[in-house]
């Protein structure tokens, strides 16, 4: 049986690690009315029934076995500064996962327009599926 996709979608996307590399220029443009939230990859993700899948500049494919935390809000890496109105009309979507030996964490803005995302579509889902399995 092979696997559905559940949710799709546009996505503007970072590893926590490439954040340490913003400077206070990043955030400035950040603030600036027309300019993206920052990012360093953008693509198409799709959810399906047992992965992540990203594909665009980078690829990635996070297995749901593997997630380890779901988190909508700012925070000590990605910071409102880095979003124009400082984050009033969204939030990123934090995902942190088992990557081998590792926890990597990426940060993902969902089919952005100037004033939505549609992270908390794809929060509320990913939860539910997690509730299933318990």
């Amino acid at each position: 049986m092979g696997s559905s996709n559940l949710l799709t979608g546009k996505v503007l996307w970072c590893y926590d690690n490439e954040l340490q590399q913003a400077n206070l220029a990043d955030e400035f443009r950040g603030m600036m009315s027309f300019t993206m939230p920052l990012h360093y990859h953008v693509g198409e993700i799709t959810l399906t029934d047992n992965s992540i899948v990203i594909n665009g500049d980078a690829d990635l494919r996070i297995p749901l076995d593997n997630l380890q935390q779901l988190y909508m809000g700012f925070d000590d890496q990605y910071r409102r500064t880095f979003a124009k109105n400082g984050g009033l009309f969204w939030q990123p979507l934090k995902l942190s996962y088992a990557d081998n030996a590792q926890m990597r964490s990426v940060y993902l803005i969902i089919d952005l327009d100037w004033f939505s995302v549609k992270n908390k579509l794809w929060f509320e889902t990913l939860k539910a599926m997690f509730n299933e399995e318990s």
